[in-house]
Formats: C-alpha cells, sequence, structure tokens
C-alpha cells in the first residue's frame, strides 16, 4: 500500500512538473510549431546493472525564432526508478531525410543530490521514432544507454 502511494504521488509529481514547464515554455515567441517527444524505455549496456528500464515520461520542445534551435522540458521516470526533471536547450537539423540529428544540453534531477549537466544527441528517424544516446563519460561502460521515445508533431 505505501509503494502504491508512493508512486502515486512520483505520477503527481511528474504531471505537476509538466504542466508548469508547459506553461514556461509557451512564454516564449515562436518560429515554428513546437513538439514533444513521448519517452517509454531505455536499453542499458551493462546489463549487470539492474537498472530500471521502464521509463515513461514527457520532453516538450519549444522553438525558438530560429527553426531548428528549441527550449525543452520535462520529466521521466527514471533508470535509477526516481523521477527527473529536465530542462535545457538543444539544435536539431532540418527534417529532409530519413534521419536528422538532433543535440540537447541541460540540466537534470534525480541522478544525484543536484542537478547534473547533460548533454544527449538524439537521431529523429523518418517514422517520428527517437534514440536518445545518454551516457557518462565519467563512466562510460556503466552507464550508457538508449532512450526510446515518440516524437509528436501538431
Amino acid at each position: 500500500m505505501i509503494r502504491t502511494m508512493y508512486r502515486l504521488a512520483q505520477v503527481i509529481k511528474l504531471v505537476l512538473t509538466v504542466l508548469i514547464v508547459l506553461f514556461g515554455l509557451s512564454l516564449y515567441k515562436t518560429s515554428k510549431a513546437d513538439d514533444a517527444i513521448i519517452l517509454c524505455c531505455s536499453y542499458h549496456i551493462d546489463r549487470s546493472a539492474g537498472y530500471n528500464e521502464f521509463n515513461p515520461g514527457f520532453i516538450y520542445r519549444h522553438f525558438l525564432d530560429n527553426p531548428h534551435s528549441y527550449a525543452f522540458g520535462g520529466a521521466y521516470y527514471n533508470s535509477l526508478s526516481k523521477t527527473t526533471v529536465i530542462g535545457g536547450f538543444g539544435v536539431q537539423g532540418k527534417r529532409t531525410g530519413p534521419v536528422t540529428g538532433a543535440l540537447s544540453v541541460g540540466l537534470a534531477t534525480g541522478y544525484s543530490s543536484t542537478p547534473e549537466i547533460v548533454i544527449v544527441p538524439s537521431l529523429v528517424l523518418k517514422n517520428n521514432i527517437v534514440l536518445n544516446f545518454i551516457t557518462d563519460p565519467a563512466d562510460f561502460k556503466r552507464s550508457t544507454a538508449i532512450g526510446l521515445g515518440y516524437l509528436l508533431e501538431w
């Protein structure tokens, strides 16, 4: 019962965080329609570490005056089974071929007692599948993972 209540509290915290981020990002002028990435899971290279690989979450991307740059914010259930709140800025190539690259830089909570700087290269496939490449350069083998998401455009 207590574990269920804890998970419910985490979900409520996640939803409130996303709503706050969406409101904040809606205050800025844009030159391209915004989009969002629905996150679902990850695959860790170090299979012995026992990471949580079910990572539901939501990342909202608000494109700035340059149609290739964006501010982003969101939250997800991370590989340590904690809620992560993330935000920052990124750039994405023009979507003309089957694969488009993106690079996001920001701050993320939930991995240590203080927010950490994150650098996340991504690939957006033609069918809107998003692959995020996550690693900690200090511990490459143990921390490297591929995250899977779906890009919603409107």
